[in-house]
């Protein structure tokens, strides 16, 4: 039995993109904003003079997504040259196994000479196209490719409103040095101005602040709009850090259709704490043993520019259950070196911005 085994094996692996099925998982609203929030950190931490944002979710190119992604083809740019992809072998929809993969395929490309270190070269071209400099609206779809003889894997197949170009995907140097000013740096990244009024919704009139409070040793950081809740963390040994931001109260929210409920999650069984506006943050946390509080924290917007939101809150991990939180860009910049006492620090995301 074990020859017509192997003869069906190597015959597999000689037709491979025929053998392989793959099963199309769908997204649900809180993973395509989880999609665009980790690939639009990736391309940050480029540190590009002229990155921009993944700025829209298009339904349009999302189909197209889904039309490529049962093909479970590494090369779907050879289909339509707007299309990357990215596979891990496993079976998955954790969209930051994806991005960690899109790590290790850039070492496959050399920057800055502009050329692929590998024979096969769909690492490089996949990378590029997730790391094109033109951002702009992008689709994506998840599918798990099985074939016979070989390990499940998964992908994620996305297509990009700009094609790349046989150019250099993006510039070296001091991140945002090449934003315009209708593409001001929010992040790291040259993102569209959204400081219109009549489409971004106005300044909220009635500020209330928020306190940063931070632990000595652990580092990890507490927010709130209580000074009885400061009075009580002092005593717990946590430290003042002063006005973190301002947030809107629930009177000022209907005026920024963007508004969104600052929640305070809690580890089961311990007094760590994480921030989220966005549901797919909130839903994430979950699944990590966080639990929602009925603290009332005031409402807040998701990127700068919102509301005329000025300042975004940054949030750093040191183990699976410390978050810490700065708005300090001098600061970020700091942690994300990972050096001295930032070395065990890891960036997550910038969770919500206020005023």
């Amino acid at each position: 039995m074990l020859l017509p085994l192997l003869i069906l094996c190597l015959s597999a692996n000689a037709a491979l993109t025929v053998a392989v099925h793959g099963v199309d998982q769908g997204l649900s609203d809180a993973q395509k904003e989880d999609i665009k929030t980790k690939l639009n950190k990736f391309r940050a931490e480029r540190k590009s003079g002229n990155m921009h944002c993944l700025s829209e979710w298009d339904t349009e190119l999302e189909k197209v997504a889904a039309m490529l992604a049962p093909e479970c083809s590494d090369a779907p740019y050879q289909i339509d040259g707007r299309a990357g992809a990215v596979y891990v072998t496993n079976e998955t929809t954790d969209i930051s196994q994806f991005v960690d993969k899109l790590e290790t395929m850039e070492c496959a490309y050399n920057i800055n000479e502009d050329i692929c270190r590998k024979t096969k070269d769909t690492d490089c071209d996949n990378y590029r196209r997730f790391a094109w400099w033109a951002g702009g609206k992008f689709g994506c779809r998840l599918s798990i490719c099985r074939a016979p003889c070989y390990p499940t894997s998964s992908m994620l197949t996305c297509v990009f409103e700009k094609e790349p170009s046989d150019e250099q995907p993006f510039a070296k140097g001091t991140a945002c040095s090449f934003c315009s000013a209708d593409t001001p740096c929010v992040q790291n990244l040259c993102c569209p101005k959204a400081d219109n009024n009549a489409n971004c919704g106005q300044r909220p009139s009635n500020l209330i602040p928020l306190y940063r409070m931070v632990h000595p040793v652990r580092k990890d950081t507490v927010l709130t709009t209580s000074q009885d809740r400061v009075n009580e963390l002092k005593s717990l040994q946590y430290e003042e850090m002063g006005i973190f931001g301002h947030v809107m109260n629930a009177a000022d929210k209907k005026a920024c259709p963007f508004a969104k409920k600052l929640v305070e999650m809690k580890v089961i069984g311990k007094a760590f704490y994480a921030y989220a506006a966005r549901e797919a943050a909130v839903a994430n946390l979950r699944q990590s043993n966080y639990e929602e509080r009925d603290t009332e924290l005031g409402y807040v917007v998701s990127g700068e520019g919102l509301c005329c939101a000025n300042k975004s809150a940054t949030a750093f991990m040191r183990n699976a259950q410390l978050y810490y939180y700065t708005a300090d860009e001098d600061e970020v910049n700091q942690i994300i070196e990972r050096k001295g006492p930032y070395v065990q620090y890891m960036i997550i995301d910038s969770p919500f911005a206020m005023w």
